[in-house]
């Protein structure tokens, strides 16, 4: 996985929201993927801030855009993130609360960045 539909359709199979053969039907729902970048962007966002927070941010403007972000946090945490805001969105609350648990889950073991500690100490004559 690499682009925002992609992540939007594997929460949707991670939500059940799909037809007979197991995949999403753009023509039933039309409207989930019309929300569907806004939902990418919300997860996106958070992730983005978690792995670098001093990056320049710069939204998602295309489903057929690819996620700047690791691999790991591309195909194993946004799609948990957005399957529980399409649920939200859908007013299925037991799989939004699934997906919730899942997605916090995830993103507290998920990639951290590395920072520095500076010294602490004061530097003086002593």
């Amino acid at each position: 996985m690499k682009t925002a539909k992609e992540v939007l359709e594997r929460a949707m199979q991670l939500c059940g929201y799909v037809n007979g053969e197991g995949a999403p039907d753009r023509l039933r729902d039309a409207d989930i993927y019309k929300r569907g970048l806004a939902l990418v962007n919300q997860i996106y966002t958070d992730m983005f801030f978690a792995e670098t927070p001093e990056g320049g941010f710069s939204p998602l403007t295309s489903m057929e855009q690819e996620i700047p972000l690791s691999a790991r946090c591309v195909n194993d945490i946004l799609p948990y993130g957005v399957a529980m805001l399409l649920a939200q969105a859908e007013g299925d609350a037991t799989t939004q609360s699934i997906f919730s648990y899942a997605y916090n889950q995830k993103r507290a073991g998920g990639v951290k960045t590395m920072r520095r500690i500076a010294d602490a100490l004061p530097k003086g004559e002593w």
